[in-house]
């Protein structure tokens, strides 16, 4: 019986041991997974910023980076000047006529600003800083046709809102063209604006 309990003794302690060195081994390629993982995402990102760099420079080296600017500016400016039209907001708010799809920033916004900057890096901040005023605009009307309300100092309200920061984008962009002409040498400039 004795012989019994020993072996029953050491096979507790190699049970124990085995355990620990699982445990360890375990530790250790979890550690490993996660250091992969992180340099995997690293190289991920990497390649994502040198990819988006290409790109941009393709773009610039064919002569689409003016073409992307402009475009983006004259995308914004027709959104600003519908929207701006009499009370236009207000009117379609009040009637619950509100869009489902509102759209103020125009498609390819970040690329535009990146090219902008190889422009003027202030005119880049300024197409940025309309970008972010149409964002606003945008937020406020959103907030108009998913409310349902009926009384109109609501919506006269919002709408109010809304139009102080398609304005602030109005300026912002102008001062934008106006900085990305003056960075031009005279022969480019028609490009612009």
């Amino acid at each position: 019986m004795e012989m019994m309990q020993t072996v029953i003794a050491w096979a507790s302690v190699v049970n124990a041991i085995s355990v620990l060195v699982l445990v360890a081994v375990t530790a250790f390629y979890a550690r490993e997974t996660s250091k992969s993982r992180k340099a995997a995402e690293r190289v991920a990102q990497t390649s994502e910023e040198t990819v988006r760099m290409l790109r941009l420079q393709i773009e610039e080296q064919a002569g689409l980076g003016r073409t992307i600017v402009k475009t983006a500016t004259q995308s914004a400016l027709r959104a600003i000047e519908y929207w701006q039209l009499e009370n236009n907001i207000c009117n379609l708010a009040t009637l619950l006529q509100l869009p489902s799809d509102i759209n103020l920033v125009p498609e390819g916004a970040r690329s535009a600003v990146e090219h902008g900057r190889r422009i003027s890096v202030e005119g880049s901040e300024e197409l940025s800083s309309c970008f972010d005023s149409l964002r606003f605009a945008e937020t406020e009307i959103t907030i108009m046709r998913d409310a349902k309300q009926t009384e109109p100092r609501f919506y006269q309200a919002r709408a109010s809102k809304a139009n102080r920061h398609l304005t602030d984008a109005k300026s912002a962009l102008e001062e934008a063209e106006r900085l990305f002409r003056q960075s031009l040498p005279a022969a480019e400039r028609q490009t612009i604006g």
